[in-house]
């Protein structure tokens, strides 16, 4: 007769169920939430104090987005650098992507609060937006 063991009746639950601690941000108490899973499934969320904590958990672990903030270079204006933005979150994983092509990214001025400076940056489906006015530089005589 041959008997046949599953993974989970060969091994302990700790060997087979992994933890991962998320401090929630949908409100200022920062609840320490914890999302037990096997193989990227979700088992367990626990730790939140509210349905928006658990929300962001189970967003957090399975696809965490992110707004990007950085700067682009502007020619023209006063200051050399505005700062930017993506108008939504993005992938976490395409911060890197994105932040390459920010860096090769050189405006003229001027420039307005909210102006699209590159649509659907690296295919996320969100604009890079300029996040405060530049203006052209006076010429004096």
């Amino acid at each position: 007769e041959i008997y046949t063991l599953s993974l989970h009746d060969a091994l302990p639950i700790s060997s087979w169920m992994q933890e991962k601690r998320i401090t929630c941000i949908s409100c200022p108490r920062g609840c320490p939430i914890v999302v037990k899973h096997e193989n990227r499934m979700i088992l367990d969320i626990s730790g939140n104090r509210c349905s928006r904590g658990l929300a962001y958990a189970r967003n957090e672990f399975m696809s965490p987005m992110r707004v990007l903030t950085s700067t682009v270079y502007v020619t023209g204006a006063e200051l050399p650098l505005l700062p930017v933005k993506t108008r939504d979150p993005i992938p976490k994983t395409a911060l890197k992507e994105c932040m390459k092509v920010i860096f090769s990214i050189k405006i003229q001025a001027p420039v307005k609060l909210g102006d699209i400076l590159l649509r659907d940056i690296c295919g996320t489906g969100t604009d890079l937006i300029a996040t405060r006015d530049m203006e052209v530089i006076a010429k004096t005589l």
